[in-house]
């Protein structure tokens, strides 16, 4: 009677072993994937191993539905091929956090299918920590339906040809692995800057089988940006570590930190690719406390406001009134106050304390447009609940 020994039975199945079965990680799987779902509910097959010997259905559901961050496990999502017109859609509607390798579409099969991370206007996470996607399929196209949507890769975002990246939201990570002609459509039908890319600048390398890398640069790689305040200053400071084409940054500040107005634009490096310094200080800021955001415009026009970056900072002062601009220029009267107010009302007087006019103005920021004035001292006067002040000024045309 022939035997077998053990190292040719080990070949022998190891010459044939199917990549999941020969997994010494724990993973989740399914069955093919062949319409459109929810990841959340799909029905998930455990295989326990390596660092995770327990896990279950329950724990890979538990992962799917945003329950479980903690437990270490790949996943494994085969699906069958879609068409262009009728791709097959995987969406993930709440936070999802992956403690491993995000394999999808797993199997030879899978094109013209999408990963969709879409919260309904709530913030919302797929974070991968370990690789995302497969570079043996074709046309798979990743989106992140709004602004506050987002996918983080830990390792390599994969994909073949023809991947497509789409959304207001971003995609970011470690690297980025495509194929040839890929492509970014902020759903406007732009495919090509200065319009919206989701993964622009947002990962730390990137190499593609075409020009996608170079196509989509940002006119701008922000570092940091940062604040204090200092003897009732605020001192801002942000240092960019690449600017291509690149024009200028709007500084902006809020009260509320979601409605912002312009403070100052401050020009930037055109083309760089060393380490860039800049400040700014704002010395009549708000008492309170008081938001600051950068947006970044290169010279084609592309716009990139930075709101993963806003600084928060608080002032402890008095409540007070400035006029910005003195003498004004023209008719145009720009001040603040440094406080948050709903309304407030400016009347205009001249030297005799004659009557030239009252405004309603809303919010910090003030600009009136003043009736014709002679050259001459005149002074504006804010009411504000319980706050009144009278500034002068002075118009010199």
């Amino acid at each position: 009677m022939k035997t077998i020994s053990a190292y040719c039975l080990i070949s022998f199945l190891s010459a044939f072993c199917y990549p999941l079965l020969c997994q010494t990680v724990p993973y989740c799987t399914t069955s093919t994937i062949n319409a459109s779902v929810n990841f959340s509910s799909i029905s998930w097959t455990a295989f326990p191993g390596g660092t995770n010997t327990t896990l279950t259905a329950t724990d890979c559901a538990n992962i799917a539905n945003g329950t479980a961050n903690n437990i270490i496990a790949n996943f494994y999502v085969p699906m069958s091929n879609g068409t262009p017109a009728t791709p097959i859609v995987v969406t993930i509607s709440n936070n999802v956090t992956i403690n491993g390798d995000f394999d999808i579409p797993f199997s030879s099969t899978g094109d013209n299918t999408e990963l969709l991370v879409n919260g309904g206007g709530t913030s919302t996470l797929l974070n991968v920590t370990g690789n995302l996607g497969d570079a043996t399929n074709n046309n798979v196209t990743f989106g992140v339906q709004a602004s506050t949507d987002q996918i983080f890769v830990g390792g390599t975002l994969y994909a073949k040809n023809g991947a497509a990246f789409t959304g207001l939201g971003t995609i970011g990570g470690n690297a980025l692995s495509i194929g040839n002609s890929g492509s970014c459509d902020n759903g406007s039908g732009c495919s090509t800057p200065p319009c919206y890319c989701s993964v622009t600048g947002n990962f730390s390398s990137c190499t593609a089988g075409s020009s996608f890398c170079s196509t989509y640069s940002v006119p701008i790689v922000l570092e940091s940006f940062n604040g204090k305040v200092n003897d009732q200053k605020v001192e801002l400071t942000w240092v960019t570590d690449v600017e291509i084409n690149f024009d200028h940054f709007v500084l902006e500040r809020s009260a509320s930190g979601t409605q912002f107005h312009d403070l100052v634009h401050i020009k930037g490096s055109g083309n760089s690719n060393v380490r860039k310094e800049y400040s700014y200080a704002d010395n009549e800021p708000l008492i309170g406390n008081s938001y600051y955001r950068l947006t970044s415009i290169d010279f084609d026009g592309y716009t990139e406001v930075f709101n993963n970056n806003i600084v928060r900072v608080t002032v402890k002062a008095g409540k007070d009134f400035y006029i910005t601009c003195n003498p004004i220029q023209g008719m145009n009267l720009k001040g603040s106050i440094n406080f948050d107010a709903a309304t407030s009302q400016v009347i205009i007087y001249d030297r005799l304390g004659t009557l030239l006019g009252k405004y309603v103005v809303n919010g910090p920021e003030i600009e009136l447009q003043l009736p014709s004035l002679t050259n001459g001292i005149y002074f504006a006067q804010i009411q504000s609940g319980d706050f009144i002040k009278t500034v002068r000024f002075a118009v010199n045309q």
